[in-house]
């Protein structure tokens, strides 16, 4: 059986690079328009960094 172990550092890294990746699409859109997305993930406070 394979260790599926992550250690928090590990966790840690994959959140910083998905938040990046979020923060520069949020970016991308807020150019064009502030989407209707974000407003709600704020409002609702959807996701959690």
């Amino acid at each position: 059986m394979k260790n599926t172990e992550v250690t928090e550092e590990e966790l840690r890294s994959q959140n910083s690079e998905f938040r990046i990746e979020f923060l520069k699409l949020v970016e991308e859109l807020e150019a064009e328009a502030r989407p209707i997305l974000v407003v709600e993930i704020e409002k609702n406070n959807s996701w959690v960094f």
